[in-house]
């Protein structure tokens, strides 16, 4: 069984995988001293993966077939079993952590309007590993109808393979009507030092900075809070993005002299720093590079050839996000615009 995966469909989930990101964070250290890098980068993708879909999860997630198509009665009864099946889950873990405190206390089975009594007997029966084979098989069968929405509740990491095959794809859309290189570049902050994996014209680059270190970066960041948040107060304190310059870009920066456009990947605090804003050659590399970024480079998967004739037009857009302060659909679309 994976990392995490018999863990509910909310908040505790999370937490969970902050205890347990050392566990991924050893793994990835131990090909990198084994000069694994290919498996190394592999592991980041799982990794961040893991962390996209639990952050998901946390929000209710709707499929917009369904909503289109409310007489897609075959997509219907799936969500609804999916829903049955998620709230079993969800019971026996929550049992699991009251029982491993509390050994005498009991939960109430969660009741969803949803959910028929029939259906709830039947999945109130059902063991453990039992939940997650009958999710994985509802998972198969959605998949065929709604690709999207599985993608959002079960977790796919890239490989190394697939993310250069993308990149590629990528490439030749953009020599086409840009006349431009892609590279990506991706952050991963441990307790030993900060890793970025550059990949460029099919090839991938490691560099491992050892003195960023996790904590070294709290301090960057709360530095950087107070210098923005007190512009007119700490002008002198403007040489935070440069500092940080020296660890995230310089690095690199061979590697990002070749290129035109960068897609950035994130990683824990990194998120904080606005990295077109670090200096590459004395200027913000916004000035010099169109700049993207993706919370996980596994959103690379919804790339094809099918979508090149779109991937030319500039206007258009697949935005990702959470919103948790827009309470209105249409709020969150106006955002994202």
């Amino acid at each position: 069984m994976s990392i995490g995966s018999n863990l509910a469909e909310d908040e505790h989930k999370i937490g969970y995988y902050g205890l347990s990101a050392n566990k991924y964070e050893t793994i990835i250290l131990v090909c990198i001293e084994l000069g694994k890098e290919k498996e190394a980068f592999d592991f980041v993708q799982r990794a961040k993966s893991k962390a996209t879909i639990d952050l998901m999860s946390t929000s209710r997630v709707l499929s917009n077939i369904a909503n289109v198509h409310e007489t897609n009665k075959e997509l219907q009864n799936l969500l609804k079993e999916e829903e049955s099946l998620l709230q079993r889950k969800k019971a026996l873990q929550l049992k699991s952590i009251i029982k491993r405190h509390h050994p005498q206390s009991e939960i109430p089975y969660p009741i969803s309007n949803n959910i028929t009594s029939k259906s709830l007997t039947q999945q109130q029966e059902y063991t453990f590993d039992q939940v997650l084979y009958k999710l994985d098989k509802i998972y198969d069968q959605i998949e065929k109808i709604d690709p999207g929405y599985v993608t959002l509740k079960r977790p796919m990491s890239i490989t190394l393979e697939s993310t250069i095959e993308k990149l590629n794809l990528l490439n030749v859309v953009n020599t086409e009507q840009l006349k431009s290189k892609i590279t990506l570049v991706e952050y991963f902050i441990t307790d030993s030092g900060l890793f970025i994996f550059c990949i460029i014209e099919a090839q991938l680059y490691v560099k491992h900075i050892n003195e960023l270190t996790k904590t070294k970066l709290h301090e960057y960041i709360q530095f950087h809070d107070k210098y923005i948040r007190n512009y007119h107060y700490y002008k002198e304190n403007g040489n935070i993005l440069q500092d940080l310059s020296q660890y995230l870009i310089e690095p690199v920066k061979d590697i990002l002299v070749q290129a035109d456009s960068i897609i950035f990947i994130s990683h824990s605090s990194l998120h904080y720093i606005p990295i077109h804003a670090l200096e590459l050659n004395g200027q913000p590399l916004i000035m010099s590079h169109k700049i993207s970024y993706l919370p996980t480079a596994g959103l690379l998967q919804f790339i094809d050839r099918g979508n090149k004739q779109r991937a030319n037009k500039l206007k258009s857009c697949n935005a990702f996000g959470v919103a948790l302060s827009l309470p209105k659909e249409q709020d969150f679309l106006e955002e994202a615009k």
